[in-house]
């Protein structure tokens, strides 16, 4: 089986925005560069090596006005395309589709026509592959990141901030008097908390009220929480959490303000161009200290540029 890249996916249908079912270059490229320029293939497009800046400013603007010289050879099927892109795929023995054999198959089917217009094919496919070869590092490089970033984040000095008064209505912070929260209203704040805060630290502070009092370990009725119960509590939000798409990673750090006792549960914010999801299907954000949900529009809009942070498969 052969898999292809998220970011693979996109720049294929950018090439085949303008015309369902039919991949059509002018309007492809254009797609490309506008809708997706955090693409390897975008990335490409744009340096002066592999596309003549002057000429490219001129293509567009014939793209954008649809008026170019090209005529019939400028469309060929999707699925055709589709096929050879595959073939370029095969022939790397990698088993997955990448932005580079998109490269490739472009260069296959309008060589010619892509000098034209002033783009080097064999500058094109090497730089989209040098630029999705870093995109991969990148990430790797992240995920460190963000695993510091979430260890500095959950110092006991950072997370003493989180009690300020304000400290709730900036969009990131949330305070629950319970761990014994009801769980789907719990699961709904964690994943708008991450939906509205890409690649930053979220929490959410068990033991304080929403006028910022502090009360500790307790129930919902404000009776003290002994420490076998809150472990079960917070067992039962890991569960809950497991069911988020994607799923949610979380670390619980333990804060003694004065004598009460203090649970916080921190997570990294999405990747841009991702949007996380309830166990229940409900797109949650938060907006300052209130949390809404997504309608489709809102949806299509954040998902419009997926995620060049994954890696294909290995």
């Amino acid at each position: 089986m052969i898999v292809i890249a998220p970011s693979a996916t996109a720049v294929i249908e950018a090439l085949g925005h303008h015309r369902p079912g039919y991949v059509w270059l002018p309007k492809g490229l254009q797609h490309v560069l506008e809708l997706f320029p955090e693409t390897a293939l975008a990335c490409a497009l744009a340096e002066h090596g592999v596309w003549d800046l002057d000429k490219r400013d001129e293509f567009m603007k014939a793209a954008s006005r649809e008026k170019q010289s090209w005529t019939h050879s400028t469309g060929i099927r999707a699925d055709s395309f589709y096929v050879d892109v595959l073939d370029e795929a095969y022939k790397r023995g990698e088993g997955f589709v990448s932005e580079t054999d998109v490269a490739s198959a472009l260069a296959k089917h309008w060589g010619p026509m892509l000098a034209q217009v002033g783009v080097d094919t064999d500058a094109l496919v090497n730089v989209t592959e040098y630029h999705e070869t870093n995109q991969k590092t990148m990430q790797e490089q992240l995920a460190k990141s963000r695993r510091r970033l979430l260890q500095q984040a959950t110092s006991a000095r950072a997370l003493r901030a989180l009690l300020v008064p304000s400290a709730e209505a900036q969009g990131w912070v949330d305070w629950k008097r319970s761990l014994d929260h009801d769980r789907r209203s719990l699961e709904a704040t964690i994943v708008a908390l991450v939906n509205a805060n890409p690649l930053s630290p979220v929490h959410v502070v068990f033991g304080v009220e929403d006028d910022g009092t502090v009360v500790g370990q307790v129930d919902g009725d404000l009776n003290p929480m002994d420490e076998r119960r809150a472990a079960g509590c917070r067992d039962a939000i890991e569960k809950r959490l497991a069911g988020t798409d994607p799923m949610t990673i979380i670390r619980w750090k333990r804060l003694e303000q004065g004598d009460k006792v203090l649970w916080v549960l921190s997570a990294l914010g999405r990747d841009p161009g991702t949007i996380a999801r309830t166990s229940d299907g409900r797109f949650p954000m938060r907006s300052g200290g209130q949390t809404r949900y997504l309608r489709a529009l809102d949806i299509v809009n954040l998902l419009r540029r997926p995620s060049f942070l994954s890696q294909p498969p290995q």
